[in-house]
Formats: C-alpha cells, sequence, structure tokens
C-alpha cells in the first residue's frame, strides 16, 4: 500500500497518511483519499494538525458494493464532503456525500 509521510525535522515525529493531504480552508483540517489503485476497500481518513502533528479524528470506510473508488474529494464545510468517481472513459462520474458526526 502507499502511504504519505509528515516529517517533523525538529521533533523527528513522523505521522503516517493514507494519501496526499487534502486542507479544509482552515488550513488544519485534512482529509486524506487512500490511493485508487488499490482492489481492497477504500478509506478515508480525517484529521487535522495540532501541536506540530497530525491527529486522525476517523476513518471512513467506502462500500464494497457497489465498489466506490474515489478520485476527488470536495470539501462542503467541516463536517461534509462529498467524492466524485469516474468511470475509466470518465462520461459516467457519480457524486456521493459523506456527512461526518460532530462528536
Amino acid at each position: 500500500s502507499e502511504h504519505y509521510y509528515l516529517i517533523n525535522k525538529f521533533t523527528g515525529r513522523v505521522d503516517t497518511l493514507l494519501n496526499r493531504p487534502i486542507f479544509y480552508t482552515d488550513k488544519k483540517s485534512v482529509i486524506c483519499l487512500e490511493g485508487p489503485v488499490t482492489d481492497m476497500t477504500q478509506r478515508i481518513q480525517i484529521g487535522k494538525f495540532e501541536n506540530n502533528h497530525f491527529i486522525t479524528t476517523s476513518y471512513v470506510k467506502l462500500a464494497k458494493d457497489p465498489f466506490i473508488a474515489p478520485s476527488y474529494v470536495f470539501w462542503s464545510n467541516e463536517y461534509t464532503i462529498f467524492i466524485a468517481t469516474n468511470d475509466p472513459t470518465f462520461i459516467d462520474t457519480k457524486f456521493y456525500k459523506v456527512v461526518l458526526k460532530n462528536d
């Protein structure tokens, strides 16, 4: 599997993300979409930067049936995201709304 590593040069701490981080407008909230090349059920990692390191607040496991292989993630607000999928020909794009609980 592919991962994205954030290394703090000052503390030596290594934070592991599922993929490249996508930042919400507050620049602290982050979402990571597991690599689309996997044939396993994909996950979305949601977290935030706090005290110079990344804290995962939740994982969203996507459905196996129908198999959802997202290619894009769009923030709507801090608790709502939209994921877009494309078929191999990019003709039949589908959008899914994911609402995150506010604990």
